[in-house]
């Protein structure tokens, strides 16, 4: 049990053990999907159902009894006369929104921001369990929520391969994927969809040229804005786990060939240039890299780049036509 329904199921009881009877108002309906599992043990729990008249009915019984022990869960606003009034007068009502219990039960876990933050996205108790539980992973609010997701590099892979259906239409949703990448990635994106995923494309291909071949050409140089080893190691995650996943291939392929276009990888990389940009590199440490440092970094799974298979056939061809001759 969380600690919101653990509070809340405190709550009850205590004005139950002193009432006897507790109209629950919760006309936003934000614990209606959570009250069968938050009411204690113990005590009879009627609901309203749409008929105020039918649930005074219901409950006759149960007020009847010497020493009543009742919830009544309303998700409605009472009308003018209101059925319920003589029953809140001899118990007792209980309401409190959900913004309000965040911040009575989690100000010792979460920051004022963070639990603001979940206040404004959740429109549930459930909701807001999950983002909750999704916060500790460092997710943003709105984007775990419309998502279904928390854990952070999933989050990236849902909005590079489905950008125009998580937030084509909503500005602030965009804004929350841009502040969010530029975070977890050091990528800038202005948050559209096609902005979005071709900026992460082009971003994590640098990256991963620059790991493998120190110094970026010139002309790539001024396209890869500073990043710290945290957002270094995410990036390198993403392109492992893109590029490897049979279910994104065909979106893979579009991004990364449109990526490797827009930055001119097959005139920028080659030896001549690499050798040239990376004059603290000697010859042999160049030519130990792939000879297509871009088909290494943009490979499909299952492939085998060809300048491994071209690299692996010129040294067993020496060493077995050397043996050969003789």
């Amino acid at each position: 049990m969380s600690r919101m329904r653990a509070y809340l199921t405190g709550q009850l009881a205590s004005k139950v053990s002193r009432y006897g009877v507790v109209v629950w108002a919760d006309p936003h309906g934000e614990y209606r999907d959570a009250v069968d599992a938050i009411v204690p043990e113990g005590i009879a729990l009627h609901r309203f159902d749409g008929s105020w008249y039918e649930l005074r009915r219901r409950i006759e019984p149960e007020l009847s009894r010497p020493e009543p022990h009742l919830v009544v869960y309303v998700d409605a606003n009472a009308p003018q006369e209101d059925p319920l009034e003589e029953l809140r007068a001899s118990g007792t009502e209980y309401r409190i929104r959900l913004s309000t219990l965040l911040r009575q039960t989690l100000s010792e876990e979460l920051t004022s921001a963070k639990i603001d933050e979940i206040g404004k996205a959740a429109a549930t108790l459930m909701d807001a369990e999950a983002l909750v539980a999704g916060g500790t992973s460092g997710g943003p609010m709105r984007l775990i929520k419309a998502l279904g997701l928390s854990e952070s590099t999933d989050i990236v892979l849902a909005l590079v391969t489905r950008a125009r259906e998580v937030s084509a239409s909503d500005t602030e949703l965009q804004n929350e994927a841009a502040s969010f990448l530029g975070t977890h990635l050091g990528v800038e994106t202005d948050g559209s969809p096609d902005g979005l995923v071709d900026s992460v494309a082009r971003h994590i291909i640098l990256i991963e040229l620059a790991g493998r071949i120190g110094d970026l050409p010139a002309s790539l140089a001024p396209a890869l804005r500073g990043v710290n080893d945290e957002q270094r190691k995410h990036c390198g995650l993403l392109l492992r786990r893109w590029r490897n996943d049979r279910t994104m291939l065909d979106v893979y392929r579009q991004v990364m060939g449109r990526a490797s276009s827009d930055l001119d990888l097959a005139a920028q990389l080659q030896p001549s240039r690499r050798t040239r940009t990376s004059p603290s590199r000697s010859s042999s440490d160049v030519s130990a890299l792939d000879p297509s440092p871009r088909q290494s970094i943009l490979r499909l799974p299952g492939s085998t780049p060809s300048g491994r298979r071209s690299a692996t056939r010129r040294t067993s061809g020496t060493s077995g036509g050397s043996s050969a001759t003789r």
